[in-house]
């Protein structure tokens, strides 16, 4: 296949190169994507439509200070583009490269940027009770920060849950060494009615309010509610 590097500036270029058609309108330059026809809205194309979405919207649930400390990675993922030139990825983009890669292989995707939260330890959560009326948490270890409250609807047991299923549904803040918590409301309106007999997972997430960097994240709790 041929390449072909274009300046910053291309006043007139028409053809075909590969997929793309180049067109001179009178009206300025026009550049055609896909210009044969295809099936776009078979039942395969768009599941994978929808798969392509999942690890975007992950990234616009992440602070400010975790999109920065993805974009600190970015130095260490250079590559060569198509005409030889060494490039650096965005943080945004190096997020996409290594989460859709390992979500397409079915492999535990990862939000916080490689060796960002290394060493920290996250405090003590118990799940006091799950049921079709009540959802406690009980929270042991530092006082002033914003817990997280993440988790996913219900599954058969034994399931192990993917990344890309837990849901955002709580965030509240600390206010003793132990702190209580009734999330049943929340988890309801965000993930549905709590069936007896299945498996829920949850995780949480340690923010700092001061400058909203998550300071750790817990392992996955697992339970059937009763």
């Amino acid at each position: 296949m041929a390449l072909i590097k274009l300046s910053a500036t291309v006043s007139r270029i028409s053809g075909k190169l590969g997929g793309s058609i180049f067109q001179f309108a009178k009206y300025g330059q026009v550049v055609k994507q896909n210009a044969f026809s295809l099936p776009q809205f078979s039942t395969r194309q768009t599941a994978q439509r929808m798969k392509a979405t999942i690890i975007p919207t992950l990234w616009s649930q992440l602070t400010l200070p975790e999109k920065n400390d993805w974009k600190d990675l970015t130095s260490l993922y250079p590559y060569v583009n198509k005409v030889g030139e060494t490039s650096i990825y965005s943080g945004y983009a190096l997020f996409l490269l290594l989460n859709q890669n390992l979500f397409f292989a079915n492999l535990p995707i990862t939000l916080q940027a490689p060796g960002k939260l290394s060493g920290r330890t996250f405090g003590i959560m118990t799940i006091l009770s799950i049921s079709s009326t009540t959802l406690n948490f009980r929270y042991e270890a530092r006082s002033g920060l914003r817990l997280q409250f993440f988790g996913t609807i219900g599954m058969q047991a034994g399931k192990v849950p993917r990344a890309s299923e837990f849901k955002l549904y709580a965030s509240q803040s600390t206010t003793g060494v132990i702190t209580d918590f009734d999330m049943f409301t929340q988890f309801v309106s965000s993930n549905g009615t709590i069936v007896a007999g299945l498996q829920y997972s949850f995780l949480f997430k340690e923010i700092s309010p001061a400058t909203g960097q998550v300071y750790a994240i817990s392992d996955t709790f697992t339970s059937l509610a009763v």
